[in-house]
């Protein structure tokens, strides 16, 4: 456990001193004072309520245990590829939050640029990052690696507080088995997001999540000194099935039986308890490319766009749907509300 501590706290202590680094010598930070402040805000906006501002429902993994990435594996129709929201759409949304005070003027909470799809995918993902940040507001970005866009002189990162950094294992065995695609290019990319967008003002967390499956454990190690190398923090989460519909099979013994074979030979599902929840960590905002909440960042079900929602009507909603007791009652918000995703401190000690 000494091991462990002593390894998270360099981490930490590496990626403050990259961030001040940052503050001290970037040209998209003018306000050292106000930089500095914002730093210390973001412990605070990790707490509040987040906001998944899916720019585009595109993605270019195919995770077997991911509903986008599974319609991708299996060769889905053009129809159901996805597609990418317009920026005037985007304007107005952000408005709309503002004005229904969904979003609070205190900019302490995050808003993320995806939920089911690759920000960096969008073709105007620039200008996107452009618009939120002369707003001021805390962005929380995620990728795969797959996929590294072209960045102007002028794009500026600064607003970034939080940068999920996804691999599957740390091998291309791993990666033949999840994303299936170029484990190299991927841990490249990786680096070269690290570094580019500290070149452009970012002077948030980088966290480089390691999905835990039963065949990559002997990868921890190795995620661990590449996420070192890099001055960035290093997360280990148990892989699970972020698909709500799968989820809510799996809880009701509906799922075939070779998805639950390869569940079994995949997945630490078995320490999962089944039965009812009263309550639910899903319900952050999510809204899809079209401006229609979705139920929740498990499930793309719209509900209705967005322009006919205020947060009182929203909590109604969450409150009453019938939609929400099935789920709860079948067990599925367990996966994260009473069985915390994350690594436990004694599993991660003994896999380094």
């Amino acid at each position: 456990m000494n091991k462990l501590f002593r390894i998270d706290q360099c981490l930490k202590l590496a990626q403050r001193w990259e961030i001040l680094k940052t503050i001290s010598t970037s040209k998209f930070i003018p306000n050292k004072l106000e930089a500095l402040k914002r730093v210390l805000s973001y412990r605070q906006c990790l707490k509040e309520t987040g906001f998944y501002i899916d720019i585009g429902n595109v993605c270019n993994s195919k995770c077997i245990f991911c509903s986008t990435g599974n319609k991708n594996r299996n060769g889905c129709a053009p129809t159901e590829k996805g597609h990418f929201m317009d920026f005037e759409l985007f304007k107005k949304i952000l408005d709309y939050l503002e004005k229904q005070h969904f979003l609070h003027t205190n900019n302490n909470q995050m808003v993320a640029l995806y939920n089911w799809g690759e920000p960096m995918l969008h073709p105007e993902f620039e200008r996107f990052m452009d618009y939120i940040t002369r707003k001021k507001r805390h962005i929380s970005l995620s990728t795969n690696g797959i996929f590294l866009p072209k960045f102007s002189d002028k794009f500026d990162a600064s607003c970034v507080s939080f940068f999920r950094l996804s691999m599957c294992g740390f091998s291309q065995k791993s990666y033949d088995k999840i994303f299936m695609s170029d484990f190299e290019q991927c841990k490249k990319n990786i680096a070269s997001v690290v570094h580019e967008f500290r070149a452009h003002g970012c002077i948030g967390y980088f966290t480089l999540i390691f999905h835990v499956y039963q065949f990559n454990t002997h990868e921890i190690k190795a995620a661990a000194e590449f996420a070192r190398s890099l001055h960035i923090g290093f997360w280990p989460v148990w892989a699970f099935l972020v698909d709500g519909e799968r989820a809510l099979k799996y809880h009701n013994r509906e799922l075939p039986v070779d998805y639950l074979t390869l569940m079994s030979q995949y997945l630490f599902h078995g320490s999962h308890p089944r039965g009812p929840v009263n309550t639910c960590s899903f319900t952050d905002i999510c809204i899809n490319p079209d401006g229609d909440l979705n139920v929740c960042v498990m499930f793309p079900k719209p509900i209705g766009s967005l322009f006919n929602m205020t947060p009182e009507s929203l909590q109604a909603y969450y409150a009453t749907s019938e939609f929400c007791k099935t789920c709860k009652a079948a067990g599925v918000p367990r996966i994260q509300c009473e069985d915390n995703d994350e690594f436990d401190l004694p599993s991660l000690s003994y896999f380094l």
